[in-house]
């Protein structure tokens, strides 16, 4: 992942998957120091064994002792991340991330009826 300039990422369910269909995002370098392919380097860099070996794309979302990442695991982070950002950890969640991701697409492409059905979002 170090010198990608896109990752691929397969969501296989989601609360909002009407249809069970999954669906699959693609993130890409930004250059920026919020950019996911750096933050997905950097965690490959400490976990490099969630990134190797037979159950690669499973070991991406479980610990090594084999449970699931949590909604409150990743809340957790974003809380730490929050905190050490200057902001309350009250104020930020999982969903952070959501409307985070919505907004960054509005901005890049300036189509709201885009980011609706690219969100699944009536």
């Amino acid at each position: 992942a170090k010198d990608a300039d896109e990752c691929v990422v397969q969501i296989r369910q989601s609360k909002t998957d009407q249809y069970n269909q999954g669906t699959t995002r693609n993130h890409y370098r930004t250059g920026e120091v919020l950019c996911p392919l750096r933050a997905l380097s950097e965690y490959e860099a400490q976990a490099p064994a969630k990134f190797r070996g037979e159950q690669r794309a499973e070991a991406l979302f479980t610990y090594q002792d084999g449970h699931s990442v949590t909604r409150e695991d990743v809340t957790s982070l974003i809380q730490l991340a929050a905190v050490a950002s200057g902001f309350e950890a009250s104020d930020c969640a999982s969903h952070s991330l959501r409307i985070g991701g919505a907004t960054a697409l509005y901005h890049s492409c300036g189509d709201l009826a885009f980011v609706q059905r690219f969100e699944r979002w009536k």
